[in-house]
């Protein structure tokens, strides 16, 4: 002890204000670190739901399409109308969707299985053209399959499935399991 009585009170001083500021200095790093991180995964979230709703918006405008097709008065003005109007926006989640993954589709690798997607959505659009049926059917459940397929690996990629927060958790099993 002392050796403490030799020093300086300005080097004293100068040892105590260390001893405090550095743990403080290192303690705010790890919470600026800890913090980015939740924003990350929260933001991956965010953009998990955005690319999923409009990949569900997509789904069901196939679905309905499916049912008014299969469905149909052949020839009729009122099944033509619908037929358009679901084919238009159709396209247009399409573009929706495209738009979305050029923004977020590498986050979420899922590029790739997004091109899948739109290219059975055109396939499907132009096979319609050529009349109905069985290979036309096997066509709608083929693009929903992807379209399933899509929205798992989404919601595997944007940490939707692995939400730690109860409340959101039920949120995520109804939009990502339980629905589709």
């Amino acid at each position: 002890m002392r050796w403490l009585h030799r020093i300086k009170i300005r080097t004293r001083l100068f040892l105590v204000l260390m001893v405090v500021i550095v743990p403080l200095v290192v303690l705010t790093v790890l919470t600026v670190i800890t913090q980015n991180r939740a924003i990350d995964f929260g933001q991956k979230e965010i953009y998990g739901v955005w690319y999923n709703r409009n990949l569900m918006d997509l789904m069901y405008a196939v679905q309905m399409q499916r049912a008014l097709i299969f469905d149909r008065a052949e020839g009729s003005a009122a099944f033509e109308n619908q037929n358009q109007e679901l084919r238009e926006r159709i396209q247009t989640l399409l573009n929706k969707g495209t738009d979305l993954d050029e923004r977020y589709g590498a986050a979420l690798a899922s590029s790739e299985q997004w091109r899948t997607v739109r290219a059975e959505c055109q396939a499907l659009l132009a096979a319609q053209e050529q009349g109905s049926g069985g290979a036309l059917h096997q066509k709608f459940d083929e693009v929903i399959d992807s379209m399933l397929k899509l929205n798992a690996h989404v919601g595997d990629t944007s940490n939707l499935i692995l939400d730690p927060d109860i409340d959101s958790y039920y949120l995520m099993d109804i939009t990502l399991l339980r629905i589709p």
